[in-house]
């Protein structure tokens, strides 16, 4: 798992960064999408760590994860994108229950 950081920079035009570094061998996932990158560190805005901050930080994190497929305008990244997003939508329970437990830390 990448590095958790957090940018500190309030100005910042972005949510979330993820430094990549790209494989010597690409490997594929199970949906047949090419891995490009390893990523050591994930960054995420100061301010989505708040009591309403839970879905921009969940999406943020999820964005800068799918760039294990390539960068924002590539074709591997948006489909690696989709799946996520299908996979977050069949879990909802579960990210509801994280809600819960985000919500706790922020009373």
């Amino acid at each position: 798992m990448p590095e958790r950081r957090i940018i500190q920079n309030d100005n910042a035009s972005y949510h979330g960064m993820a430094k990549v570094y790209k494989k010597n061998k690409y490997f594929y996932n199970s949906r047949g999408i090419t891995i490009k990158y390893d990523i050591s560190e994930i960054y995420l805005k100061r301010i989505v760590f708040q009591k309403d901050g839970y879905y921009d930080a969940l999406s943020t994190y999820i964005h800068e994860l799918c760039h294990i497929f390539g960068g924002d305008a590539s074709n591997a990244f948006s489909l690696g994108l989709t799946f996520a997003m299908e996979i977050l939508l069949s879990n909802y329970a579960i990210v509801e229950k994280f809600k819960y437990k985000w919500d706790l830390l922020y009373k």
